[in-house]
């Protein structure tokens, strides 16, 4: 029979996807969590005030939960909603994505049978290229085997996750809003989860470097909140007086340093945002 095919849950599970101007990627996540072998009770779409037709399509959907924003906010914002409004919904188990990812047909079941029969808090996917090959912007990094920092990419957690730590918070608007998050369940000794290699998702974003958005600091869309955002994770992973001493570092702007760059202009963004993000108090 056609439905032996598929996978069902004891627990309720929902899958936030946050979306901006990307609706061909968007047409393609969704149809990749309906043709999963695992069962996904809700299908949470959060639009960050797309203009490209995103908008118009999701009206039409009648499977998907959707929150339409009035203004891009950022992912941050829109997955601290997104969560929160699963967790209103009485959804067991979360999962995250952006809307530019592809999952395989058994990542969803290989997630949730992992987190359920050895009663972990969360697990992680091997993030790939459509190539095959290992997206690095997108990589979990391991300490000591436990997961230290990684992403919101293909993200399974239980709700218990959320109950102790809180919501991400969601006033960063982009970049290291997941990194950071991962890094407080780090420092959470009572939350386990692992890296799940057979779990695998395809990101169609590079993204680019850290080298990059420092290089042409004026150009690059949104490089104020990566600079910030870098420094307050600086912080929260070293602590004040190591973040300070990197930003002193910053200043002596060395062509060896990846925080180099030749214009006037970026050094001293570069120098405002550094310090901005150093003292930063994003809310929950």
């Amino acid at each position: 029979m056609e439905i032996d095919k598929y996978y069902y849950s004891a627990d309720r599970l929902g899958i936030v996807i946050v979306s901006f101007n990307n609706l061909n990627c968007l047409k393609d996540c969704i149809s990749s969590i309906k043709r999963s072998t695992a069962r996904v009770d809700n299908i949470i779409v959060v639009d960050n005030n797309s203009i490209d037709g995103t908008r118009n399509w999701l009206k039409v959907q009648k499977d998907l939960t959707l929150y339409l924003l009035d203004t891009n906010r950022g992912g941050s914002y829109a997955y601290n909603f997104g969560i929160s409004e699963a967790i209103k919904m009485g959804l067991n188990y979360i999962m995250t994505t952006d809307e530019d990812t592809i999952f395989s047909p058994k990542c969803i079941q290989t997630l949730y049978e992992k987190v359920t029969s050895e009663n972990l808090d969360f697990a992680l996917p091997k993030v790939l290229n459509l190539d095959g090959k290992q997206n690095k912007n997108n990589s979990t990094i391991l300490k000591n085997g436990d997961v230290y920092l990684s992403t919101y990419i293909g993200a399974l957690f239980s709700k218990r996750v959320f109950q102790i730590v809180g919501l991400p918070y969601k006033n960063l608007f982009r970049f290291y809003d997941d990194i950071i998050f991962f890094l407080k369940l780090y420092n959470q000794k009572n939350i386990c989860g692992v890296l799940v290699e057979d779990a695998q998702i395809y990101h169609l974003s590079q993204g680019i470097s850290l080298e990059e958005y420092f290089k042409d600091f004026q150009k690059t869309k949104h490089s104020k909140y990566f600079v910030r955002n870098h420094f307050f994770f600086l912080r929260k992973r070293d602590g004040y007086m190591k973040s300070i001493l990197i930003f002193f570092r910053l200043l002596r702007y060395k062509k060896s340093s990846k925080f180099y760059t030749s214009r006037l202009i970026d050094k001293i963004n570069i120098a405002r945002y550094s310090l901005i993000g150093i003292i930063f108090i994003p809310k929950k």
